[in-house]
């Protein structure tokens, strides 16, 4: 495997935890991230496809803490979004690129239909329709 793609890496990536190997999947995953906390480093670029696989696969073992936790960093990456648009409204009205001001306007109108939002919405409501809604709660 060439080492230096980074298409072959993110494909070997979704392969592996679809076979359920996290741990493995993770190394390979950081070949292309800085130096650091690896981890971190792909939830603070919003790696949202990664943390979806990951957390379907912890489901799928069983893991349902972790499993939540990816779910909800997916969530988390929306509502981060949600939270930079209120910067650009100031932006854009001293700058006045209206054009861009309406164009933002109509993607915060659908951000929460994208696809990734609606598959971390059924993982973490497949979580609660188990019950485990009062440990989740309780560990945390």
């Amino acid at each position: 495997m060439d080492l230096a793609d980074r298409y072959i890496n993110s494909e070997c990536v979704k392969r592996m935890l679809q076979a359920d190997q996290v741990a493995l999947a993770e190394k390979t995953a950081v070949l292309f991230t800085k130096d650091g906390d690896q981890h971190n480093n792909l939830h603070d670029m919003q790696c949202m496809w990664y943390e979806l696989a990951s957390g379907e696969s912890y489901f799928r073992q069983g893991d349902l803490g972790r499993a939540l936790k990816k779910f909800l960093a997916v969530e988390k990456h929306y509502a981060d979004i949600t939270e930079d648009q209120f910067d650009f409204h100031s932006y854009c009205l001293r700058k006045m690129t209206l054009r861009a001001y309406v164009a933002m306007l109509k993607f915060q109108d659908r951000l929460h239909s994208h696809a990734y939002f609606h598959k971390a919405a059924a993982g973490a409501i497949r979580f609660l329709s188990l019950g485990w809604y009062g440990f989740y709660w309780i560990s945390n």
